[in-house]
Parts: C-alpha cells; structure tokens; sequence
C-alpha cells in the first residue's frame, strides 16, 4: 500500500483483581496426550464487554485460549489496521492482552508478533448487537474473522441478533456445541470464516440453526445533524464552521427472504453463514470488457 507499518509496544501488566489465579489459557494439553485446541478470542465491542466475559467462560476447558481485544470500542472500524503510529499491547493476566488498536491489529499481531500461540481457530464476539446483511461490510467482528481466514486460520464470528441483548451466553454456548465437533470441519478443515447470528433468548426457546445466505438491508435512516453550539458534541474540537452529524440507524431487511439470515433470526433460529473473501464481480467482467476493448 505504500505505506509504513506501526510499531508495536508490549508494556508490563498493571496488577488486576484475580490476575494469579486467572486461568484463561491451560497448559496446552486436554490430558488424553494430544494437543489442545489452540483459540484465539477477540471482538470488537472493547476487553472489559459482556459479550466476550460470556465467550472466555463458555469456551473454558476446550483449548488453550488467548484473549486479545481492543482496548475501547472499536465498533463499525470494519477491516482496518493502525498505521504509522505504536500499537501498544498491555498484558492482562494469563494469556490475556489488551490492544490499543482495532479488531483486524488484535488478529494480525496475533499470528505475527509471537506474543500468544498461533491459534487454529479464531472466535470474535460475541457482538453486541447483530451483523446481518451488509452489516457485515461494517463490522469489526466480523472483519476479525475474515482477517484470520486470510492467514488461512477458520474463524467465527458470533453476535447477539438483536439491539440492547441479554442473552450472551446463549450465543457463547452455541460456539462452544460448535467447536465441540470442530474437528475436521472447521479447525484442520478448510479455513472457514462462519458469521454467526443468535437469537436474544434462553438457549431452550432458540428453535435450532440454519444455515443461511446474507440478506439484505434497505437504505439506512439518514444521518442526524445536531447543532453546533457549546453543548458538548463538538467538543473543543468544533469550529464555528463545523457541521455535527450522527450517523443513522442500519435500514430494515429488504431482502429478508427464506433462506437469508434476517429469515432465520425472525424465526428463532440460529443463523450460520460461510463467508467468502472475493471482490471480484464476475458478472460485470464481461461487459467491462467489451467496454474497454470499445476504448482501445
């Protein structure tokens, strides 16, 4: 891209509650002689959400886990990485680091800054609020997932299929059920990115799971302008010539038919959908073709 790369900085850990006992990530062995299942967790909502407290307690005694999350929330950053600037990563007990960065930075220096094992499967979440339809463009659990299919790791990348959740650990113990028979299909399979949806319910009233194709949304509200004063949204930051706007709310399903993941949800279901990486528009290869060939 041409553009120089951040620097990376490990502090000392600040001394918190529970660090000598935390016990996040085992000794790396399940005790039948084989090699646990080493898994990365991550998200985008910041280290101290509920939805990742319910994923680390879920998953515990699958693997050997590693934490490493933003240090804020870093929601709707997508697949961005921090450039030309330190990124520093603060150590938070065992196997557990704070990133001052976004979601793709915890991921991308996980494989490569040797700081945690190199995962064989990736798990962000679980979000707080859902990612469906072109959510996903958006997303920064999702983009954590899709930045560790690109490493060639399978990922997972799980959200509460509804604004202002309560139910986390239903999503959290969907996850584990799901790495639980992992093997062959996910980790040592084909590096899978799984964008997973759970309804806000107790795990008894989720109806099973689908399997599920992207939706899509109509357009989004639009964009809220506030006025410029000394109210406190623009901060010392604002000039008197600034204009103030808050994004708006995401659109409702446009396309939400059998078969997508707004379907699914709807109906109390758990919503998988394997995410393919490929930008390339096949079906206007040709007539750009056609159209350049006319040029020349």
């Amino acid at each position: 891209m041409g553009c120089r790369g951040s620097e990376v900085q490990i502090l000392s850990p600040r001394p918190q509650a529970g660090d000598d006992d935390d016990d996040t990530a085992n000794d790396g062995n399940n005790g039948d002689g084989k090699t646990a299942m080493r898994i990365l967790i991550t998200n985008d909502d910041g280290y101290a959400a509920t939805g990742i407290a319910a994923l680390c307690e879920a998953l515990r005694g699958l693997g050997e886990i590693s934490v490493v999350a933003p240090k804020e929330n870093r929601s709707g950053v997508s697949a961005a990485l921090s450039l030309r600037r330190k990124i520093t990563v603060t150590p938070r007990g065992k196997g557990a680091f704070v990133v001052d960065g976004t979601p793709a930075d915890c991921v991308h220096l996980s494989m490569h800054g040797d700081f945690v094992p190199r995962p064989d499967i990736v798990v962000a979440g679980v979000n707080d609020g859902p990612n469906l339809g072109e959510d996903t463009v958006y997303s920064g659990t999702v983009a954590a997932a899709v930045c560790a299919h690109l490493h060639n790791i399978p990922a997972i990348a799980v959200s509460m299929a509804a604004s202002d959740p309560s139910h986390f650990a239903s999503a959290a113990q969907f996850v584990r059920a799901l790495l639980q028979t992992a093997e062959g299909h996910l980790v040592n399979g084909a590096a899978t990115a799984l964008n997973i949806n759970v309804p806000d319910l107790p795990p008894q009233q989720i109806r099973g799971s689908s399997v599920t194709r992207l939706g899509r949304r109509g357009f989004p509200n639009p964009p809220m302008r506030h006025a410029n004063g000394n109210s406190g949204n623009g901060g010392d930051d604002c000039n008197d010539n600034d204009m103030l706007f808050e994004v708006g709310a995401a659109g409702e399903a446009e396309d939400g038919g059998e078969g997508t993941d707004f379907y699914a949800v709807a109906r109390k279901l758990v919503s998988v959908t394997p995410l393919f990486v490929g930008a390339t528009d096949a079906r206007a290869a040709k007539n750009i073709r056609e159209w350049l060939s006319d040029e020349n």
